[in-house]
């Protein structure tokens, strides 16, 4: 910093500070300085007020940031300027203006641009840039640029791998597709999905049209999206109403039904009930057997899976030897049940009351031939009885009991002469009781006196009733 003519220059107002220095050496900060200093007339007489003087530093050149130096673009780059005291910014010369956003697009040309920034300071900055019009693609990547192109076209499909191929055109296992030679696979764009995949596996059941890309694999161009259709079936048809070697009754009613949706035949014994033309609006077939027999029922899908039941049917129930459920005595029927061991069905039979045994003999008499008897045994060949003890010759009688000894086969009007067996059999059979209530329970087969006085009640109330009876007779008479 110089004094004018005729002073000397120092910072403070101390005579003593001015000397004979004509001129400051400052130390300047980036950007606005403000400078204090005094005056001294070269005479010595005058020293001046404090003056002051505000100066701008700068020494930093314009930034030029977006684009690269010496490098080519294939479509318009747009670049940003940085200066505070910017003043002119030009293209090979030629003077441009920057957006608000001090932005700058530099369009296509044949040649190299110079973009060139100058500030207020005199500070400049300047980059050079080739800019081509369009990109110049080869195997899906620019030349120039190395930029992929979005647009990138193969003319390779990927192939399924037979594997797994079933019938109609259906997989029935996962199916694999398989890149053509060259390239990876993958089934989206995202670069880091290919790896170095040369097939990938659909794992996806239906029918349907799937999408996949292939990446080059010497340039890394992606391709455009591909598709290809596929058909994947792996779920055999599902049979219900029977199981596999189960026995069943035919008065279960045994209903097959089988499910798919792409259900294509069903055979029964390989006999063929139901075809793709009759199945191909629905995924659903029954079939009722009505038949006894032994049956293999089968249904397939279009992919091919097979599913089947082997069972047999029996024309009847198969009964185990029961189980009581209710024991029968002298006054009831029993219970039996019975379970058939194939179905479980049960049924239910009435076991027959139980009854007294009684020993019976035939047997004739031996003191006149008039006598004759089928009879228990007596202590006398001359009485006869069947239940009852009796003291006259002529009164007969015939038993017949469960436990019957073997009868006599002489006719009633033998003579006194007949075998000696006949009375040798009356002399063993069982002896006539000795008690009158005894004889009476024999003849009504009653085993205790309770019944007897049932039955008494019961004749006596068939005489009341036959009584009531008559008076109402008798008293529709009267009136008359």
């Amino acid at each position: 910093m110089t004094a004018p003519t005729g002073y000397y220059i120092s910072q403070t107002s101390d005579e003593s500070s001015f000397g004979t220095a004509t001129s400051l050496d400052l130390t300047l900060n980036e950007g606005e300085n403000k400078i204090t200093y005094y005056l001294l007339s070269t005479d010595g007489k005058v020293i001046s007020t404090e003056k002051t003087l505000t100066a701008n530093f700068d020494q930093t050149a314009p930034v030029i940031s977006g684009v690269e130096g010496k490098k080519t673009y294939c479509e318009a780059p747009t670049l940003t300027i940085s200066d505070a005291n910017l003043v002119q910014v030009t293209v090979n010369g030629t003077s441009v203006s920057l957006t608000a956003e001090e932005t700058l697009t530099v369009a296509p040309a044949e040649t190299e641009q110079t973009i060139k920034a100058v500030d207020a300071a005199g500070n400049e900055a300047s980059i050079t840039i080739t800019v081509h019009n369009g990109h110049s693609y080869a195997n899906g990547i620019c030349t120039v640029c190395g930029q992929y192109d979005p647009q990138y076209t193969v003319n390779v499909d990927a192939q399924f791998l037979t594997q797994g191929l079933g019938s109609n055109g259906w997989y029935r296992a996962n199916a694999t597709l398989k890149a053509p030679d060259g390239f990876y696979i993958a089934f989206t764009n995202d670069r880091g999905t290919f790896g170095t995949n040369k097939q990938i596996v659909i794992t996806e059941e239906g029918s349907y049209t799937m999408k996949y890309y292939l990446m080059n694999i010497s340039s890394g161009a992606i391709s455009q999206e591909k598709q290809i259709s596929i058909k994947l079936d792996k779920t055999p048809p599902v049979i219900s109403g029977a199981e596999s070697n189960k026995t069943y009754c035919l008065d279960q009613k045994i209903t097959l039904t089988v499910k798919d949706e792409n259900l294509y035949s069903v055979k029964l014994n390989n006999q063929e009930i139901a075809s793709e033309s009759s199945l191909n609006t629905n995924d659903t077939f029954t079939h009722e057997i009505t038949k006894a027999g032994t049956y293999v029922f089968t249904a397939a899908d279009a992919a091919g899976n097979l599913a089947s039941v082997r069972f047999t049917v029996n024309e009847n129930h198969t009964w185990n030897e029961g189980v009581v459920q209710k024991e029968a005595t002298t006054t009831a029927v029993g219970e039996k049940l019975y379970t058939c061991t194939v179905c479980g069905a049960t049924k239910t039979e009435e076991i027959p009351m139980v009854t007294t045994p009684e020993a019976t003999t035939q047997t004739q008499a031996t003191t006149t031939p008039e006598e004759t008897t089928q009879t228990q045994a007596t202590t006398t060949p001359e009485a006869t009885t069947q239940t009852q003890a009796t003291t006259t010759p002529e009164v007969t009688t015939q038993a017949q009991t469960t436990t019957t000894t073997a009868p006599s086969t002489a006719p009633s009007t033998a003579p006194s002469t007949a075998p000696s067996s006949a009375a040798s059999e009356a002399s063993t059979t069982l002896p006539m009781p000795t008690t009158q209530s005894g004889q009476i329970n024999q003849i009504l087969g009653i085993e205790d006196a309770s019944g007897i006085i049932g039955i008494i009640l019961v004749v006596i109330g068939i005489i009341l009733a036959a009584a009531v009876v008559a008076m109402i007779i008798l008293t529709k008479r009267s009136k008359k």
